[in-house]
């Protein structure tokens, strides 16, 4: 679509995705004063598969936002404990306080999401409903905005300084500008849910409605988290296998609940609300998150295990943090660059840590030796509760919590325990070792600036680009990072060189019909001259 068509516009942000990413980086952007336009193809309030679970982080990241006022009018209550159980064995810890919240909240996506579209819009942002993108608009090498319809089917676009994949784990943002997954960690498990209405004889078993509660009986993972409008959510998370099994049997996720004990006493008397909604499909995985022009927040950039609840947490965070890297570099665009791939580090250096900690906490297993040595210790030492209540909430690392001096205590306890088996406990420790010095290389990857996929010493390329900037479909220039005018003369002069060469070997020239006809020939992609 050419640029003076009525149905182009042109905005200082354009984001793809209106949930928790999205809205949190329109909100930082508009109060600086820039003009943004989010495109989703919701309706909201709407619905979507998610844990819930917030943490004193993650609401604090709420509060900067200023949307925290209009998530508590959803009137979740607040849940100031958190629980893990291993075979009956209990930590408890209570929060250290993050900008004066000592909380958790699970308020249900339909009431949270609207808090944050609401938000935006009160700072200036324009969420646009019911929109679909249907693909990215390229200059020369460089994202420049989206191609979408509007609700009565009318094609537009939009044209921006800077274009932002907000769209979930699946993006289909990411894959138009070419950036696949990388360091997947595959899952074991998966998750299976229920809202059921709470009743009094539930709400008197723990949890009652002020504590996040998770426990481990065998191989099964299995949490309760009070919710808005007087329910629960009820989650599993065993096996794939045990899911699919869900799935097909409606009955299945009853006798799984009725063989955990403590769980199935608290859903005494509780009603299911709807049918069971569900996941198998929870790798975690890093995305190469910044490029010319675009950058990538939330889960389309970057996903964890849900087994440790960060995924809200972490696109609030990102999609503020991108906000406030790039709010001052959008009328430079090589500024802009430096400072989206300064995000990007930014963004690895924050997750990479819980990111090797929910893939851990994904494996399919019982309580191993080694981990009933934390919660016999946690059970009786406050300081351990404290410390899981704030790895939860980020305000200490995962290793801070399982320091090598803890672990090593643990592990000889374990060992020191009658009837121990041996084998199995270093088999154990083996393999939380090759984890943990796979996430020490990381850091020290991420601290020399290079992406944690990087296999060989080497910097980031030429104005930080790396190879995967094959961009799918599109064909990059040569020489891509050149500004507007000496791009288009570059281009120009390989016409004229190829021309020439063509005349010598008899061969006409492509036409510049020929041209336009290779460029409609790809649905996702527009090229707009520079």
């Amino acid at each position: 679509m050419p640029e003076d068509s009525p149905r182009t516009e042109t905005v200082d942000v354009v984001v793809m995705g209106g949930r928790i990413g999205g809205s949190a980086t329109a909100i930082t952007l508009a109060r600086a004063g820039h003009r943004v336009v989010v495109l989703d193809s919701a309706t909201f309030p709407s619905d979507t598969v998610s844990t819930h679970v917030m943490f004193p982080g993650g609401i604090a990241e709420l509060q900067r936002l200023g949307a925290l006022d209009r998530v508590l009018e959803a009137e979740a209550p607040k849940c100031r404990d958190v629980a893990l159980i291993g075979e009956g064995v209990e930590v408890k810890g209570t929060y250290t306080p993050v900008d004066g919240i000592d909380y958790g909240l699970n308020t249900r996506r339909p009431e949270l999401d609207m808090a944050l579209v609401t938000t935006a819009r009160a700072a200036g942002a324009e969420v646009r409903e019911r929109c679909r993108v249907t693909g990215v608009v390229w200059r020369g090498n460089r994202v420049c905005g989206l191609n979408y319809t509007d609700p009565e089917g009318t094609p537009c676009t939009i044209l921006a300084k800077l274009v932002v994949g907000a769209d979930g784990r699946d993006s289909l943002f990411a894959e138009w500008v070419g950036s696949s997954r990388y360091k997947a960690l595959p899952n074991g498990r998966g998750l299976a849910f229920h809202y059921m209405t709470d009743s009094p004889e539930g709400s008197a078993h723990y949890p009652r409605r002020d504590a996040i509660c998770q426990w481990r009986n065998g191989e099964i993972n299995s949490f309760v988290f009070p919710v808005n409008n007087n329910a629960i959510t009820a989650l599993l998370m065993p096996s794939v296998e045990i899911v699919d099994r869900c799935r097909q049997d409606p009955e299945e996720w009853d006798r799984v609940v009725a063989a955990q004990p403590e769980m199935a006493a608290r859903l005494s008397g509780t009603v299911k609300e709807i049918k069971m909604r569900g996941a198998t499909d929870t790798e975690g995985f890093f995305r190469t998150s910044s490029g010319p022009g675009w950058a990538l927040v939330g889960d389309a950039g970057s996903f964890k295990d849900p087994v440790i609840a960060q995924g809200i947490r972490d696109g609030l965070w990102s999609g503020r943090t991108l906000g406030e890297t790039v709010a001052g570099h959008l009328d430079d665009q090589k500024s802009l660059d430096a400072a989206t791939r300064r995000y990007e580090l930014k963004r690895d250096k924050e997750v990479i840590g819980t990111y090797y900690w929910g893939h851990k906490h994904s494996r399919v297993s019982s309580v191993s030796a080694v981990e009933m040595e934390f919660y016999r210790q946690g059970q009786e030492d406050p300081q351990i509760g404290r410390d899981v209540a704030d790895t939860f909430s980020r305000q200490i690392s995962p290793y801070k919590l399982v320091s090598v001096r803890r672990e090593v205590v643990w592990t000889l306890r374990a060992l020191r325990r009658p009837g121990a088996d041996r084998k199995e406990i270093a088999e154990f420790v083996v393999g939380e070792l090759k984890l943990d010095l796979a996430y020490v290389v990381d850091r020290l990857k991420i601290k020399a600036g290079r992406r944690p996929k990087a296999t060989v010493k080497k910097s980031w390329l030429r104005d930080g680009w790396t190879e995967h900037m094959a961009l799918g479909n599109h064909r990059p220039s040569s020489k891509p990072y050149l500004p507007e005018e000496e791009r288009a003369a570059a281009a120009a002069a390989a016409e004229a060189k190829k021309a020439a060469r063509s005349t010598r070997t008899r061969r006409p020239p492509a036409t510049t019909e020929g041209a336009a006809e290779t460029a409609d020939a790809a649905p996702t992609q527009t090229a707009v001259s520079a």
